[in-house]
């Protein structure tokens, strides 16, 4: 996958050029098709009202957000590859129902709501608010595939988060963060699911149709340790992306009444895919943490206090949703987590 340009070029737009974004529209934008290279020190795709992807291959690199609306972000389709930012997509609403994106982020993968835009239409520094044609905040993830690698929180909704169908792998290193954020609730019906924190806020679905598994482990793992669940019919193996202290898994092959070993450390074979081991894989050697009855909705193993959402967290000294602040000369920061998250998904 192609790198980020050098940092001297990702720096080379100034306050007083015409544009420090790459593809911006005042009110509507919507990408058909096409290849996209973007490298750019503030929104790479930006829109003062709605932006919708239908299809395309892009790959960004952002020292703001990769993909910005103000109103509504909306993904069905294409490859996407965001291999720095500050956030990854953002909007009042995000819906996703197809396509392929890889992202990483320096703090929210995936924000609905975040706060004031750093940069606004025609030029930096006009701190746009979001739209007000929103009558909620919500993430609506109903199809794709989608693997997050955030500095701050992973899905992070000032609003609702609803997951129907499609693969979410997320994960997140912020020390106040977590790899789920929601103020109002989390459905989750059907697709995969896999968050995955370091510590901070632990949090799991508000809402399940199916069951739910959801573990604080006692001692951190390391990056690169494998989880396994084994059940009579199905074995999950994951290899984990960052530093593990929670997660929480969902597959619409759990039931309720089944029986489930849990188990970390030991090898597998196959590759890994975004640290997926493939059906079949034959895992040994691990040491087996617990064995879990699964409940109709969410079963619980260890240490899982953070609850269900209402997080509203603060990163570091960061207010919630905050941009970073431009330098004197009108350059914005560039990520220093984005990258080196990303690449640990490979």
């Amino acid at each position: 996958m192609q790198s980020p340009g050098p940092r001297a070029e990702r720096l080379r737009y100034r306050s007083n050029d015409i544009s420090a974004k790459g593809i911006k529209a005042g009110s509507e934008l919507k990408l058909l098709n096409g290849v996209y290279v973007l490298d750019c020190s503030d929104d790479a795709v930006h829109s003062n009202g709605n932006v919708t992807v239908e299809d395309g291959k892009y790959t960004v690199s952002s020292g703001d957000d990769a993909f910005h609306a103000d109103e509504t972000l909306t993904v069905s389709g294409g490859q996407i590859d965001i291999l720095a930012s500050y956030e990854g997509l953002e909007g009042v609403n995000v819906n996703v129902s197809g396509g392929t994106i890889r992202l990483a982020s320096d703090d929210d993968g995936i924000n609905a709501g975040g706060g004031q835009d750093g940069s606004g239409f025609g030029g930096a520094g006009r701190g746009n608010t979001f739209g007000t044609g929103a009558s909620a905040y919500a993430i609506n993830i109903s199809g794709g595939y989608l693997v997050i690698r955030a500095g701050g929180d992973g899905l992070d909704s000032n609003g609702s988060i609803d997951m129907t169908a499609g693969t979410v792998l997320v994960s997140s290193t912020g020390g106040g963060d977590g790899a789920l954020d929601y103020n109002s609730g989390f459905a989750l019906s059907g697709g995969t699911l896999l968050a995955v924190g370091s510590g901070g806020m632990p949090s799991a679905p508000s809402a399940a149709e199916q069951p739910v598994i959801y573990i604080g482990f006692e001692s951190v793992l390391e990056a690169g340790s494998l989880v396994a669940f084994t059940g009579e019919e199905q074995q999950y193996v994951y290899e984990m992306p960052i530093r593990t202290a929670n997660l929480v898994f969902f597959s619409p092959e759990l039931k309720p009444g089944s029986t489930y070993t849990v188990s970390t450390g030991g090898t597998c074979t196959g590759a890994p895919a975004d640290g997926v081991f493939p059906a079949g894989a034959s895992y040994s050697g691990g040491t087996v943490l617990t064995e879990l009855t699964l409940t109709e909705t969410i079963t619980r193993y260890g240490n899982t206090v953070g609850g269900f959402g209402n997080n509203n967290g603060v990163r570091g000294d960061m207010q919630s949703g905050a941009k970073p602040q431009r330098s004197a000369d009108g350059t914005m920061p560039i990520p220093q987590n984005g990258q080196q998250n990303f690449q640990k998904a490979q």
